[in-house]
């Protein structure tokens, strides 16, 4: 048999180390001590309000600090009178200790009134104890030879008691099972889900023990594998490169990569929805993963990743477009059809560049032929003004509609425009074969030759399109 396939959850075995090593009983005889101190001191009388006793216990290999409440708060106590909530926003600014909890997905969390009045109580002592859990328990202090006799006591406590099964499959009861399942059972037994031995469980559970399994293997894979994003990052840009590679055919079939993806069905296509595909679970996960961070471990693995995930959201959100509008029977992609992790990478954009200025910097200017247009969902908004123009030019829309699909359109020239005046859109869009030239052509019908404005100005130049993909259009 292979052992090194063999999988096991490690709660199991953790747990019989606690409890091998004393640790628990010694816990609980400090807590039983005190209570008694605390009682025959004071009688079991409730007091009006309750308060923390602390109490520090120097045992041969370890010490032990018990904190008690007296009395004890019940637990009709904590859903009673005290269990109020306080928001963390509330005490932002005279109790920040908990601000490192907050995420962006939520950035409040409640506390327990009577759990934070008792825990600010002690907070005074608590630098004390701290100097004092570091004096007591620092290397100079501590005698080897007593550690290692401790830590060989609960070796051959454990060995006696066989408790790291090596087996691939155990059997329990009339089912067979692989031990990390059973090791998920037997914990889920523990904390009464699951009944011991049951022969049959119900969807509920069993997807519940196959959630956490996963998320087990996945773990155990990580860690034998090294895992390292910054590594598999590296792998992801070489996704990317050959994205580029993609977006250089294109243009050299004057189609442009938006629209050669949108229309084509080649072998080359194919490769790219793959590594299209492997970059958004990257990031999915990349995003996921941040969200999940208290904020400020947040906000530093956000700026490790703030460029590339920057320029990921520009090369594959257009192709995601793409994908939605391919049939023609979809509208209003970005409310409807955007990712949540798009919106996210664009928000920590915002939230970290200041604002631009009005006009385009010189590099942007020298650079735009190669450059990735800025707004991810710039083909989203070509895409809802070309079925603008066709719905303008049935003669079945009612005069309320076709005000309105005016509007839009009027809004879209100058969303374009002021695009292209700070030189934020790839030069691309130009070619005669692309969305936006379709679109053009429509409008050109609707507006008809007596039209004027801005942007129809600039797209009725057709030498404009070559300075503005040289960097030399010239904007009033």
């Amino acid at each position: 048999m292979d052992r090194s396939s063999a999988t096991f959850s490690s709660g199991l075995e953790l747990a019989n180390f606690v409890v091998s090593s004393e640790l628990l009983n010694h816990s609980w005889a400090a807590i039983q001590n005190l209570y008694r101190e605390i009682s025959q001191q004071e009688g079991l009388s409730p007091s009006p309000s309750p308060s923390v006793r602390f109490k520090v216990e120097q045992k041969p290999n370890c010490t032990i600090i018990t904190f008690l409440t007296w009395p004890a708060c019940s637990k009709d106590y904590i859903q009673g009178g005290g269990g109020d909530l306080i928001s963390s926003s509330t005490l932002k600014e005279t109790f920040p200790l908990f601000e490192f909890l907050c995420t962006k997905d939520n950035p409040h969390v409640s506390i327990n009134k009577a759990a934070l009045e008792l825990f600010t109580s002690i907070r005074g002592s608590l630098p004390y104890l701290k100097s004092q859990a570091t004096y007591l328990e620092g290397p100079e202090n501590q005698n080897p030879n007593q550690v290692l006799e401790l830590y060989e006591e609960i070796i051959k406590r454990l060995q006696r008691k066989e408790t790291c099964k090596d087996s691939t499959l155990v059997v329990r009861g009339d089912i067979v099972t692989e031990s990390l399942q059973a090791n998920i059972i037997t914990e889920l037994e523990a904390i009464g889900l699951v009944r011991p031995q049951q022969q049959q469980r119900n969807m509920g559970i069993d997807h519940l023990i196959t959630n956490i399994e996963k998320k087990e293997k996945k773990l155990v894979f990580m860690k034998k594998q090294g895992f390292n994003p910054s590594k598999e990052l590296n792998g992801m840009k070489v996704r990317m490169a050959f994205l580029e590679w993609y977006k250089k055919m294109s243009k050299d079939k004057k189609t442009g990569y938006y629209d050669n993806y949108k229309n084509g069905n080649h072998t080359s296509d194919f490769e790219i929805t793959k590594h299209k595909r492997a970059l958004n679970n990257y990031w999915v996960e990349m995003v996921d993963e941040a969200e999940k961070r208290p904020q400020k471990e947040g906000a530093s693995f956000r700026t490790r990743w703030f460029f590339a995930g920057t320029n990921y959201r520009r090369m594959i959100e257009p192709l995601e477009i793409a994908e939605y509008y391919k049939e023609g029977h979809q509208r209003d992609y970005i409310n409807q059809g955007r990712s949540k992790h798009y919106k996210k990478l664009e928000q920590w954009l915002n939230e970290t560049l200041e604002k631009p200025a009005s006009g385009p910097n010189y590099l942007k200017k020298q650079n735009v032929a190669s450059n990735l247009t800025e707004d991810s969902c710039f083909w989203a908004h070509v895409e809802e003004a070309l079925i603008s123009c066709k719905l303008l030019s049935s003669s079945e829309l009612s005069t309320d509609h076709r005000d309105k699909e005016s509007s839009k359109l009027i809004d879209f020239e100058n969303y374009v425009y002021s695009l292209m005046k700070s030189y934020a859109i790839s030069p691309e869009i130009f070619l005669q074969e692309s969305t936006f030239m379709k679109w053009w052509k429509e409008y050109k019908k609707i507006i008809g030759t007596s039209y004027s404005s801005r942007l129809t100005d600039l797209m009725k130049n057709v030498k404009n399109y070559n300075l503005y993909a040289i960097g030399d259009l010239e904007f009033p």
